[in-house]
């Protein structure tokens, strides 16, 4: 590049991103050059630019959850990894989205947080009234979506109730991905017992006489009466004995 008697010289159209090597030579009025000068060079820096992420909350779909990436200027190649990773994740969770610009000529990068929430998924419960027979007693649950492991709580605690009575029953999805319970009230009835009795004709000794009282099944607790009171009589009569 001639620059006359100059003892500097502008070099313009350089290409951010380009490292450039410069040597100069000194020439005379008689044309003669001396040798090049000891080289030097320059790095033109990249010019920057501003990236913005967004799509940043989306829902549990079972299909990878992309962020949008825009630039300015606009239409800039980006790379974006999701938690160190340039696959986007599915799961729900959260990630650390990194967007950085790859280019020969800008440099730009911004870091943001998606959000990945749960689907939410619906409960039916059913088999809401049973009766007692000793053993521990369960609601059945149905979700949708289908097949999503569920826990079941019964006033509370985990163990299935035995006896006779009423119970809050509250079922919960336990899955990452989904989000859902149901509530109902599930009641085991109490079962039917026979009870027979024996003893109904006694001679009178001036002493009570109970009636012998048996179950089915056996050994339950059964109050009597004898034509309304739970005295068992000692006098000659009729009485209706209830039980």
């Amino acid at each position: 590049i001639p620059v006359g008697t100059n003892s500097t010289a502008a070099v313009t159209g350089l290409v951010p991103g380009t490292t450039y090597y410069f040597v100069v030579t000194a020439e005379d009025a008689y044309g003669l050059e001396s040798a090049y000068s000891n080289e030097i060079y320059y790095s033109v820096p990249l010019l920057p630019c501003n990236v913005t992420i967004g799509n940043l909350n989306q829902i549990y779909n079972g299909q990878p959850a992309l962020v949008s990436v825009s630039t300015v200027p606009t239409n800039l190649t980006v790379s974006v990894t999701y938690n160190g990773s340039s696959s986007a994740p599915t799961n729900a969770g959260s990630y650390t989205a990194i967007a950085t610009v790859v280019s020969t000529s800008y440099m730009g990068a911004t870091t943001n947080t998606l959000t990945i929430s749960p689907a939410p998924a619906t409960i039916t419960l059913a088999n809401l009234v049973q009766t007692y027979d000793s053993s521990g007693k369960t609601v059945s649950a149905t979700t949708q979506p289908a097949g999503l492991p569920t826990i079941v709580t019964y006033n509370g605690s985990a163990c299935a109730p035995t006896n006779a009575g009423s119970y809050a029953a509250v079922c919960t999805i336990v899955n990452g991905n989904y989000a859902g319970s149901a509530t109902n009230t599930f009641i085991v009835t109490q079962a039917t017992a026979m009870v027979q009795f024996s003893q109904l004709v006694q001679a009178c000794s001036g002493n009570p006489c109970p009636v012998t009282v048996t179950t089915i099944p056996a050994g339950l607790r059964v109050s009597v009466t004898y034509s309304g009171t739970n005295q068992a009589p000692s006098a000659i009569g009729y009485y209706t004995v209830v039980a």
